[in-house]
């Protein structure tokens, strides 16, 4: 159940996933494969200056892979394998 004052900030939070999803089905195969060098070279760029404050960010290179995985289709894929 969600209370009152929350329910503006839900709508707000499902708008901006909606949107953030639009963007990402509108990237080209080029732009997506852009996003995902860049991202990892932020990811890794971050890990490197946290490292010395015990911070790892290694786990966050999920995003781009996942962004990788679902531009170049590979979901469709892997269920061949699945197959064999």
């Amino acid at each position: 159940m969600i209370r009152h004052g929350h329910e503006r900030l839900a709508g707000r939070f499902q708008a901006a996933l909606r949107q953030i999803e639009d963007d990402l089905e509108a990237l080209t195969p080029a732009g997506a494969w852009h996003v995902v060098i860049l991202s990892i070279a932020c990811i890794v760029a971050a890990n490197y200056f946290l490292y010395h404050f015990v911070l790892h960010v290694q786990p966050l290179c999920i995003v781009p892979l996942c962004l990788a995985g679902w531009q170049t289709d590979t979901r469709n894929n892997l269920a061949g394998l699945a197959i064999l």
